[in-house]
């Protein structure tokens, strides 16, 4: 069996940084772009001043807060996201694009589920489940 790895079902796809956020935010003036990644709390207060008068803040918030786990967006910090969505866990774009690659392989239906499996690094179990969902879907 192949090594299993956790793919969410999801048919959410990876939206891009709107381009008026990179081009129009504080953020694309910082000397350092890390701190916007960065774990310490000075680096998440230093990050946090670039938001506090950036003109597109509202946007990037609204961004952040259905598409990313990690960093300073919005002049919210990753936690702070996580606590204001609940429950709800942000699937990364990684995840997602990984999902959408298994579902692409699984519509193509050249492979056996073994072989899908095997190629995206999950167990049979989660091609048996992704493949129900895209018939309940009308995906397959």
């Amino acid at each position: 069996m192949a090594a299993s790895a956790k793919i969410p079902y999801t048919n959410q796809q990876v939206e891009s940084v709107p381009t008026s956020l990179a081009k129009q935010g504080n953020c694309s003036t910082a000397k350092d772009p890390d701190i916007f990644f960065g774990e310490t709390k000075k680096d998440i207060a230093e990050a946090k001043k670039y938001c506090a008068a950036c003109p597109v803040l509202t946007m990037c918030f609204a961004y952040a807060l259905a598409n990313e786990e990690y960093g300073v967006w919005g002049g919210t910090s990753a936690r702070e996201r996580q606590l204001m969505n609940g429950k709800k866990k942000i699937v990364s774009p990684e995840v997602r694009r990984d999902a959408a690659a298994l579902r692409e392989e699984i519509k193509k239906g050249e492979l056996k589920v073994r072989e899908i499996a095997s190629k995206h690094g999950v167990d049979e179990r989660t091609v048996y489940r992704y493949k129900k969902k895209m018939r309940e879907e009308g995906l397959l």
